[in-house]
C-alpha cells in the first residue's frame, strides 16, 4: 500500500507519511516508502532509518486490521449461530407447525411440531424436497399450492386432515433482494376444535332459525327510532301482520310504526324509552293493523342492546299474537261483569227479602217481630249496663175516620206520613216499629222518666203540625195518644213492658187524647 493509498487514515498516519517521503541512502530498499515493498530476505533496515519505522508501523497496522477482521468474522459467525438458535427456538415456541421452503420445494427449516406432524426427525428431512416427504396425490396438490404462491405472489391456504386432526396451512411468500419470491414460510394451525365449534355454532344457528321460523310470533331486531326501523324479522311476520318480513325490513314498503294503532303509538314509544333509560327489559300489549285492514292485539317483550360507549345499538325481542287471549279476557270480563251484576241483584233481593221479613211494607218501619227481638236485646243490655229503658206505645186518634171519610188510600197516606215523622224522631239506637193497624212502638234506650216525657211530648206536637195531602186536598190534622213504661220500674219482660205502655196509652185516650201518659 502506497502513502497515497492511505489518504483516509487519521492525522497521525499523515504525519508518518510526511516524514517518510525523504530518500534514505542507507536503506537497502530505496523507495520502499513509495512502493510499500519490504526488505529482501536476510537484509535488515538500519537503525534510525525513517523508512524502516514507517514499514514497522505499516506492518503493525496490517496486523491489527487482520486481527479485527478475524474477530469480526468470529462475531458474525457467533451472531449467525445465535440467530439460528433463536429462530429455531422461536419456531418451536410457536406451538404450531412452521416450515421454510426454497422456491423449488427444498425444506430449509422446520420446527418440532412440523416434524412431528410429518412423523420425521428434523435432522433427517432438512435439505430434502418436501414433495418427497408426502404421498400422492397430496404431494401434487401441495406443489400446485406452492406454484400458485410463486405465480400470484400472494398468500395461499389449504386444510390438511391427518391423524384425525384438521390442520389449516397458510403459505406466505418471502421475497428476495430482486423482488422475486425466493422462499415460502408455511404455518400450520390445528383447527380441529375451531372447525368443530364453528360447525356446532352453525348447527345451533340453523336449529334456532328453524325454531324461530316455527314460533307463532315475530322475533325482531330494530333500531331505536320513531319508525322502529327493522333490521331483522322472523318468518312469522307474514302470518301475524300480513306483510312479508322483507317488506318491513329497512322500511322498504312501510315502517313497523305504521302498523301500530295510532292510539297506542305514543304509549309504545314511551314504554320502550323507559326501558332504555333504565337499561332493563320492556313489556307491553298494544294493537296493530294488519295488511287486510284488520286489527290484532300483540304482546311485545324486548331488551335494549348497548355498544361499548353506552349508546343504544339496537332493540331485540319477540312479538306474539294475543288477540284470542284478549277476546277471551274480554268475554271473561263481560261474564264477570254480568256475574257481578247478578250477584248485586241477588244481594239486593236478599236484602229486600230480609227487609221484608223485618219491616212493615207500607210504612217501612220495623215490624212487630223485629220490635220484640230488639226489645229483648235492649233489656239484656240495660240489665248488663244498669241502664234505663223507655217503651212507648203510640196510637193515632180517630184514625178510623180517615178510612171512613176519605178512603183506605187516604188512611195509608196518613200512616206513611206518621211513619216518616217517627223516622225523623229517632236518635242513636232508638227503634221505631209498627205494632199493628194504627198502633206504633218506640224503644228509647237510656231515657229516664223526665227525658222520655220531654222527647215524646215534643214528638206529639210535631205530629199535630203535620200537613197530609191526598188527591190534591189537605186531610184533617193528626193527633196521637202516647203511653210510656220504663225498665225496670214497670217490668223486666217484653210483654209486661208492652202491656204497661198499652194501658198508659188507653188512659191518655180516656183523658181526652193527644197527650203523653206514664205507666203507674
Amino acid at each position: 500500500m502506497t502513502p497515497q493509498g492511505m489518504g483516509n487514515r487519521p492525522d497521525s498516519d499523515d504525519a508518518i507519511s510526511t516524514q517518510s517521503t525523504a530518500s534514505c541512502a542507507q536503506c537497502p530498499t530505496p523507495g520502499a516508502a513509495q512502493t510499500g515493498q519490504t526488505p529482501p530476505p536476510g537484509r535488515s533496515l538500519p537503525p534510525g532509518c525513517d523508512e524502516c519505522g514507517y514499514v514497522r508501523d505499516l506492518l503493525a497496522d496490517l496486523e491489527t486490521r487482520l486481527r479485527r477482521e478475524m474477530d469480526g468474522q468470529r462475531e458474525t459467525e457467533q451472531a449467525l449461530l445465535r440467530s439460528r438458535d433463536a429462530l429455531e427456538a422461536f419456531m418451536d415456541a410457536v406451538g404450531e407447525s412452521a416450515l421454510l421452503l426454497a422456491a423449488d420445494g427444498t425444506l430449509l427449516a422446520i420446527n418440532r411440531v412440523g416434524a412431528e406432524r410429518l412423523h420425521r426427525r428434523k435432522e433427517d428431512i432438512i435439505g430434502q424436497s418436501v414433495y418427497a416427504l408426502l404421498p400422492e396425490p397430496i404431494a401434487s396438490e401441495r406443489r400446485r399450492n406452492v406454484e400458485r404462491v410463486l405465480r400470484s405472489r400472494c398468500n395461499d391456504r389449504f386444510v390438511d386432515e391427518r391423524d384425525g386432526r384438521q390442520v389449516e396451512h397458510t403459505l406466505y411468500p418471502v421475497f428476495g433482494a430482486d423482488g422475486a419470491v425466493a422462499q415460502l414460510a408455511i404455518i400450520g394451525t390445528d383447527v380441529t376444535e375451531r372447525l368443530a365449534l364453528q360447525q356446532a355454532v352453525e348447527d345451533a344457528r340453523r336449529r334456532l332459525q328453524t325454531l324461530i321460523g316455527n314460533l307463532p310470533g315475530i322475533a325482531y331486531r330494530c333500531r331505536n327510532d320513531r319508525d322502529w326501523t327493522m333490521e331483522f324479522l322472523s318468518d312469522g311476520c307474514e302470518e301475524l301482520t300480513g306483510y312479508r318480513a322483507a317488506a318491513l325490513v329497512g322500511n322498504r314498503l312501510r315502517s313497523y310504526a305504521e302498523l301500530i294503532h295510532p292510539e297506542d303509538r305514543e304509549r309504545v314509544w314511551q314504554t320502550v324509552q323507559d326501558g332504555v333509560a333504565g337499561r332493563r327489559r320492556f313489556s307491553m300489549d298494544y294493537r296493530i293493523r294488519t295488511a287486510d285492514g284488520g286489527e290484532r292485539w300483540v304482546h311485545e317483550n324486548g331488551l335494549p342492546l348497548f355498544d361499548a360507549d353506552g349508546r343504544v345499538e339496537a332493540l331485540e325481542g319477540f312479538i306474539s299474537d294475543i288477540t284470542e287471549q284478549r277476546l277471551a279476557e274480554q268475554r271473561l270480563q263481560e261474564a264477570l261483569q254480568n256475574q257481578e251484576a247478578l250477584n248485586r241483584a241477588l244481594e239486593d233481593s236478599r236484602r229486600e227479602l230480609a227487609e221484608l221479613a223485618i219491616r212493615d211494607p207500607l210504612t217501612r218501619l220495623y215490624n212487630r217481630r223485629f220490635m220484640e227481638e230488639a226489645l229483648v236485646r235492649e233489656l239484656v243490655r240495660a240489665e248488663r249496663e244498669t241502664d234505663s229503658l223507655a217503651v212507648a206505645m203510640l196510637d193515632l186518634d180517630h184514625f178510623k175516620a180517615y178510612n171512613d171519610d176519605f178512603g183506605h188510600a187516604a188512611g195509608d197516606a196518613v200512616l206513611r206520613a206518621f211513619a216518616q215523622a217517627m223516622h225523623s224522631f229517632r236518635q242513636g239506637s232508638d227503634v221505631a216499629c209498627r205494632f199493628g193497624g194504627e198502633e206504633f212502638v218506640l224503644i228509647l234506650p237510656g231515657l229516664d222518666r223526665d227525658g222520655a216525657f220531654a222527647r215524646l211530648d215534643a214528638f206529639r206536637r210535631t205530629v199535630a203540625g203535620l200537613v197530609v195531602r191526598h188527591e190534591g186536598r189537605e186531610l184533617p190534622r193528626l193527633r196521637v195518644s202516647i203511653g210510656v213504661s220504663f225498665y225496670p220500674e214497670h217490668g223486666r219482660q217484653v210483654d209486661v213492658l208492652l202491656d204497661q205502655a198499652d194501658q198508659a196509652m188507653y188512659r191518655a185516650k180516656a183523658a181526652g187524647r193527644d197527650r203523653v201518659m206514664m205507666a203507674e
